[in-house]
């Protein structure tokens, strides 16, 4: 598991890396160098999130199948299983999370081009050249 884990984090460092990474808003071209760079990482971002749910109904099996025996009530008995599977609940929570900044982030990206791209026909307009 420690070397699954290590790849999972390595993954998910590379995909909150690509986020993070500054870029002006002027900088056409690194604009669009960084929304393909984000787009490359969607199905890494998607293959994050479905090892993390797999994980963690595999997590959850064991630890059901661990204290199954045991006269607890319902509740306390959740509790047991959620607290087993604290690490797995925060994998998946982390992968969901750089899942949806992934696609703000590319969100934003378009909205900042598409704004610069009328800008940039607001100047050619105006100055006269069509």
């Amino acid at each position: 598991m420690i070397d699954e884990r290590k790849t999972f984090n390595q993954k998910a460092n590379a995909i909150r890396q690509a986020i993070d990474l500054d870029v002006s808003i002027e900088d056409i071209d690194g604009l669009t160098g960084k929304l393909l760079r984000l787009t490359c990482l969607v199905g890494l971002s998607a293959e994050l999130k479905a090892r993390a749910k797999h994980d963690l109904k595999d997590g959850e099996l064991i630890a059901f199948a661990k204290h199954k025996h045991e006269k607890l009530a319902p509740t306390m008995f959740k509790i047991v299983i959620e607290g087993e599977c604290a690490e797995l609940y925060g994998k998946l929570e982390l992968a969901d999370r750089l899942n949806a900044g992934l696609v703000h982030c590319m969100d934003s990206i378009r909205t900042i081009i598409s704004l610069r791209k009328e800008e940039m026909k607001t100047v050619i307009y105006s100055t006269g050249n069509p």
